[in-house]
């Protein structure tokens, strides 16, 4: 046991070291600079979510919006004439 502990106590003692050579403040910097490279890389090359299609009724049929309609039912009848311009 006692090699055990005489490996973490050195370890124990480089880390304080290590901290008071840098110093707390610009170790909290460091860590949240990187967690906000981290974010940002995510927020950068994480995948687009799928684009949503619109989906249109078929040319001449009637203006019924599809919520309305019951399932397996097809809206029947004839739009007045006119243009239309599909950007």
């Amino acid at each position: 046991m006692a090699p055990i502990r005489s490996v973490v106590d050195d370890f124990v003692s480089r880390v304080r070291h290590h901290i008071l050579f840098v110093g707390p403040r610009r170790i909290v910097a460091g860590a949240l600079t990187a967690g906000v490279l981290a974010l940002a890389g995510w927020l950068l090359f994480s995948p687009a979510p799928p684009t949503v299609e619109s989906v249109l009724p078929p040319a001449g049929s009637a203006r019924v919006a599809h919520s309305t309609l019951p399932s397996g039912a097809v809206p029947t009848g004839t739009v007045a004439g006119g243009t239309v311009r599909v950007h």
